[in-house]
């Protein structure tokens, strides 16, 4: 499995040691695994993502501990609204006070900044991940009937464990 970081990220790990720690964390998780899988897609395709400055007129705090649905039941409410420009992030984040990478899902707004319905003070924590298309959470969604697309590792090597089936996914 290649290591390569994008290049926007290279640049931030000099100034950031908590991105620094947790480039070493995906990395290390890269090494051990088969192929491409998540840790794998993470360096290659992965940014950081500053948390919006407030939170939308829409939003309410969902269940601690349940990112994954938490994510993607907001989503699907946002669409069912008619609101397309917020889509589905995934990977890992940090809570400043507890600087432990931890696997994490959370929304993006139309300008990718973070909105996240389950942590408390995402102002203070580092977002490091990928953004989905919404029509691919939806089809995994359907074809997995569960949350999760990084944090699904089988699911990831059964369903999209190529560059080439897992790249149409990603959010340009």
């Amino acid at each position: 499995m290649t290591n390569a970081l994008n290049f926007d990220c290279q640049n931030q790990m000099a100034s950031d040691p908590y991105l620094e720690q947790l480039v070493a964390f995906i990395r290390m998780n890269a090494e051990m695994e088969r192929g491409f899988g998540p840790a794998g897609a993470l360096l290659r395709y992965g940014k950081t993502f500053e948390p919006a400055d407030t939170n939308p007129i829409w939003f309410t705090r969902r269940p601690a501990k349940q990112c994954f649905d938490n994510a993607t039941q907001v989503l699907i409410s946002r669409l069912a609204a008619g609101d397309t420009t917020v889509r589905y992030a995934e990977g890992y984040a940090m809570d400043a006070e507890l600087a432990i990478p931890m696997q994490h899902a959370w929304l993006v707004d139309a300008d990718d900044k973070v909105i996240d319905p389950t942590w408390r003070d995402a102002a203070d924590n580092l977002y490091f991940g990928i953004v989905f298309e919404t029509s691919f959470v939806l089809d995994l969604l359907r074809i997995k009937k569960s949350a999760g697309i990084l944090v699904d590792a089988v699911g990831m090597r059964r369903h999209y464990a190529t560059t080439e089936l897992f790249e149409p996914g990603l959010s340009r």
